[in-house]
């Protein structure tokens, strides 16, 4: 006995079901556009930081063989997080956002650049710590900014799908930023060369 019902469209309408992503997900958040290209920046930033961290230190080491100026590096490099958080949050909240970002990435790629140049140079260990710092305090003012635009990128609901691949950006560029900086250093890929990329 049939029922007068069309099972051609119920097997279309189970196929797009099944295709439907659920809200809130990691799949949903990067549907938006606009997410996916922060999200896919923000890593290859922070594999390139990563990078930077670890070469840097070596490379001062290997001129100096003095551990307390490589603190000073790192401290010039983590050390803006600390002073400039509260500053850049401030900020963030009172200029456009999305405009200030592309500021003080510019800032950071700016100060890279330049530090790829002296090291090439082997310019004086002072030079360096300065283009360490400035790309240290475009870290730290464009932080509170880009934790800001996130959640505007995308529905509400999908908040906790930004954040776990947020986290999962962060945590993963730690693992593969200083990976790649190690093969690339077997390869015969000099520290300048490291901060150009």
């Amino acid at each position: 006995m049939t029922t007068g019902r069309d099972t051609s469209q119920d097997g279309a309408s189970n196929s797009s079901n099944q295709h439907t992503v659920i809200r809130g997900t990691a799949r949903a958040a990067l549907q938006s556009r606009d997410f996916r290209v922060m999200w896919m920046s923000n890593i290859g930033s922070s594999i390139g930081g990563w990078m930077q961290n670890v070469v840097l230190p070596a490379y001062v080491y290997a001129r100096t063989g003095r551990a307390s100026i490589v603190g000073i590096f790192i401290f010039a490099q983590l050390g803006p997080m600390l002073f400039l958080s509260l500053p850049g949050g401030v900020i963030a909240d009172k200029v456009d956002r999305r405009t200030w970002l592309v500021a003080m990435q510019s800032v950071q790629l700016v100060f890279s650049v330049f530090l790829g140049i002296s090291a090439a140079l082997d310019a004086s260990i002072a030079l360096l710590f300065f283009m360490q710092l400035g790309v240290g305090v475009g870290n730290a003012l464009s932080a509170p900014a880009y934790s800001a635009v996130m959640p505007s990128l995308v529905p509400p609901e999908d908040l906790p799908g930004t954040i776990s691949l947020s986290s999962a950006a962060i945590n993963g560029s730690r693992v593969a930023g200083p990976i790649i900086a190690a093969i690339l250093s077997s390869w015969g890929v000099t520290p300048s060369q490291v901060f150009f990329i």
